[in-house]
């Protein structure tokens, strides 16, 4: 209660925080500070500009500390102090019965303690502390706008128990954990658990009083059972809230929009949210696309050749060329993907989108034929035919067969002649039989040694001396001879085929 009494004496309000002006004996901890300054603002004893409420000077007043009085105050609005007074006793003070024979929950302490008699210690204190917070409220119920709305008081008294120590103790109103019995986790967010063997294992919430150690998992020491349905009487009455959510869900690859009431870390109902922001959907759709990676899009060929194009024509010639190295797409897919979301919430329905047209973000019109000139999607070869360039490693390749390209001397370029291609020379099964920037040198050089290896294995494919002065084809010998060769003559034996007709004409015979 120190920093109560600071903040009653104005110490360190404004120009100080936490009494740091004061000259002390022995420091207090700049951190437990902290955390007794957000509990005083959570049971409502300071003001947002770090002054005492009124209810913060009543807490003063008491003496108590600030959870036990709060409880006591609060109590005495419900019409439940004598309640509030037996359990501030109990948690004051040290535990009278064997956790290992009762467990943890305070209803037999509750009928321990009204077993003794008028002149015990315990009951004494109780009077006193009664006696007490009604001289100090006069009868009176404290101003409901000081603090957190409550709810009317339970119409059972271990309800009612419950409910006052969640008053002392919001932050470990605790839940159960699904599947797991006897642990739960608290309105704070830590975990807790009771003894395997603890008679409130089977509880669906509680409100736990004390709980020991520091770990992600406390150890109840003690606590009253809730049922679920009072958290969420807790959390409408004011101390919880709805929020609503919008999350891309992984398993089922879809965006999960909900709202979700919640008392803390607690989550109390979930139920479908309709009409969620479509700005919202898209962002956690993202999220989703930029965890599993650009290969859940539904690429094209086209698609995905305009994205190596575009990729290439900005690393070589920077604005106003849009990004699309695949680490830049998912930094800042936001932008560029984000406005063609609207109405999707499945990784199935991306199928509908124009991912070439997204591609493009809002680059100016005008790059679009531009791209086609610079970076083209296919080039003529002399065969005649228009074989289409791969960009896929980065930089533009020429995958087409040695034959097509006979008479070529001047390797292809792009970008204005700046980018050379790169000529993957095909055999006619279409594997890689060499690759050059440099048609002319590989035509003098590498040529021959090619064309040694593989004329054998291809004979009916032409494998000319001189390749510079040969006719480009994509064509076998024989069909290539038959194509220039307009009129051919027949073979043998269409030969002597004719020559019997005509014998049978001659002999007067019916041609049939």
């Amino acid at each position: 209660g120190i920093l109560l009494v600071l903040q009653e004496l104005g110490v360190g309000v404004h120009r100080a925080p936490l009494g740091e002006e004061l000259v002390w004996l022995d420091p207090p901890v700049r951190g437990p500070l902290l955390e007794a300054r957000e509990l005083l603002a959570q049971l409502g004893a300071i003001e947002a500009n770090g002054r005492l409420s009124s209810h913060g000077q009543r807490l003063a007043q008491l003496g108590l500390h600030p959870r036990l009085g709060h409880m006591l105050l609060m109590a005495a609005g419900i019409g439940s102090l004598d309640l509030a007074c037996e359990l501030a006793v109990l948690l004051s003070e040290r535990d009278p019965l064997q956790r290992e024979a009762v467990g943890c929950d305070l209803r037999p302490r509750l009928d321990w303690l009204r077993r003794q008699g008028a002149n015990a210690p315990q009951r004494q204190l109780q009077q006193q502390w009664q006696h007490q917070v009604a001289s100090l409220l006069q009868a009176a119920r404290p101003d409901p706008a000081e603090f957190r709305a409550k709810p009317r008081a339970p119409d059972n008294e271990t309800a009612t128990a419950a409910l006052l120590v969640s008053w002392a103790y919001p932050e470990r109103l605790a839940l159960a954990r699904a599947g797991s019995p006897g642990r739960f986790v608290m309105r704070g967010g830590r975990g807790a658990q009771l003894h395997p063997s603890d008679p409130l294992v089977g509880c669906e919430a509680l409100a736990i009083a004390s709980a020991d150690g520091q770990l992600s998992d406390a150890r109840i020491a003690l606590a009253l059972p809730m049922a679920r349905q009072e958290l969420r009487a807790l959390a409408e009455a004011g101390a919880g809230d709805w929020q609503q959510t919008v999350l891309w869900d992984g398993a089922s690859q879809r965006v999960r929009c909900e709202q979700v009431l919640r008392l803390g870390a607690l989550v109390l109902e979930q139920r479908p949210w309709s009409d969620p922001d479509p700005t919202l959907v898209a962002q956690a759709l993202v999220q989703g696309i930029q965890e599993l990676g650009l290969e859940v899009l539904p690429w094209s060929p086209p698609s995905r050749q305009l994205q190596q194009r575009l990729a290439l024509a900005h690393r070589h010639l920077g604005a106003p060329w849009p990004d699309r190295r695949p680490e830049s797409m998912l930094a800042t897919m936001a932008d560029w993907l984000g406005p063609h979301l609207d109405g999707h919430r499945t990784l199935e329905a991306l199928k509908s989108i124009d991912l070439s047209q997204a591609l493009w973000g809002d680059a100016p019109w005008q790059l679009r034929s531009e791209l086609d000139r610079l970076l083209p999607v296919a080039l003529p070869v002399p065969s005649g035919r228009d074989v289409a360039l791969d960009y896929a490693s980065g930089e533009p390749v020429l995958a087409v067969k040695l034959q097509e390209l006979f008479g070529a001397t001047t390797t292809p370029t792009v970008l204005d002649g700046q980018l050379p291609v790169s000529v993957h020379l095909l055999t006619p099964a279409a594997r890689v039989a060499a690759i050059t920037q440099d048609l002319a040198g590989f035509w003098a050089s590498s040529y021959q040694a090619v064309r040694r290896d593989l004329r054998g294995r291809y004979p009916k494919h032409p494998w000319p001396d001189d390749p510079t002065q040969a006719i480009a084809t994509g064509l076998t010998k024989a069909r290539l001879q038959q194509q220039t060769d307009p009129s051919p003559q027949p073979g043998p034996a269409a030969q002597r085929g004719l020559k019997a007709r005509d014998g049978r004409n001659r002999n007067g015979a019916n041609p049939r």
